[in-house]
């Protein structure tokens, strides 16, 4: 009986230890996704924030976001490593609170440089009526159209739940860098002289039959035939290279070249990435301030005043 008994308390206590060290396992799977995503939108917004114009107010606002996000990722690494899951996932909130507001910020100002690129256009379209050309204007309209209403969908999610702001920002963003692209195409478009469009051109037979015949076919890939338009008809004067615009609220500079490098996610050739610097200058003591006990703690209340009592910030304090 006594044997009995005794098996069924190793069998009982077997199941508890295991279902404790699923969970634990689960907890730690959860965390690792949670970190892949955070670092791939933390690149993504590091690319963003380094093509922003230099040394601006904005750029200077969303890199204070981009440091802090980086900082609470480490923080949140080094927990993870521990094996302190619920720390882990405290860090990864707080780092994503940061990340939200770099996106929203980011997102705002995308929008208006859409707007530019797109109104600048508009008047030699409308004045030519080019078919293809306003095509390509509508398109980019819709696209902006699109990318404000994600904005304002990601101001409404409440600021402890970051992660759909983000989301929300994160499409915004791919969504307006694809309306500047039709921007860009419509530009071109209404720019380039009707002789030397490709619809407008006389093919022979003759052509039909060599061009069957030839395998020197253009392997350039999209982003490399619009930049080559672009540095042709800019080249020839045809097109200027930049877009000047205060039609916003302020003055908005757009260089052709540097906006469509941009808007294939490709960083500037005259920046540098914000993250490197960030990880050079992390502070790696903020981690262990963070483990330090305060001056008046559950050991010496009774030797110490509550008056020298480190002041207290909530997580929340921290995070806003």
């Amino acid at each position: 009986m006594r044997s009995s008994q005794y098996y069924i308390l190793i069998l009982l206590f077997s199941l508890i230890f295991s279902s404790a060290l699923d969970a634990q396992v689960l907890d730690t799977a959860e965390i690792e996704t949670m970190l892949q995503t955070n670092r791939a939108d933390m690149l993504y917004l590091n690319v963003v924030s380094s093509n922003l114009p230099k040394d601006s107010d904005l750029q200077n606002q969303v890199k204070q976001s981009l440091e802090k996000t980086v900082q609470f990722d480490f923080f949140a690494r080094m927990w993870a490593m521990q094996g302190r899951s619920g720390d882990s996932f405290r860090q990864i909130k707080a780092s994503r609170i940061a990340m939200r507001d770099g996106y929203r910020l980011s997102l705002g100002y995308y929008i208006d440089t859409a707007w530019v690129l797109l109104e600048s256009s508009a008047p030699i379209i409308v004045r030519s009526e080019d078919p293809v050309a306003k095509h390509y204007l509508q398109l980019g309209f819709r696209d902006l159209e699109a990318a404000r209403i994600l904005f304002r969908q990601g101001i409404r999610y409440p600021k402890p739940s970051p992660s759909l702001g983000i989301r929300s920002f994160f499409e915004g963003i791919r969504r307006i860098r694809r309306a500047r692209r039709f921007g860009l195409l419509a530009l071109i478009e209404s720019r380039t002289p009707t002789t030397e469009k490709e619809r407008f051109r006389t093919v022979t037979l003759d052509d039909l039959r060599e061009a069957k015949a030839s395998d020197d076919l253009d392997t350039r890939s999209n982003f490399d035939i619009v930049r080559d338009r672009l540095i042709n008809l800019i080249s020839r004067k045809i097109l200027n290279s930049t877009i000047e615009s205060d039609s916003r609220g302020y003055l908005i500079s757009l260089n052709l070249l540097d906006l469509h490098d941009d808007n294939y996610a490709r960083l500037l050739s005259d920046r540098e990435p914000q993250i490197e610097r960030i990880f050079d200058e992390l502070d790696i003591k903020a981690f262990h301030q963070q483990e330090s006990l305060p001056k008046r703690n559950s050991d010496n209340r009774f030797d110490v005043p509550a008056s020298d009592s480190d002041p207290i910030k909530s997580i929340r304090d921290e995070q806003q």
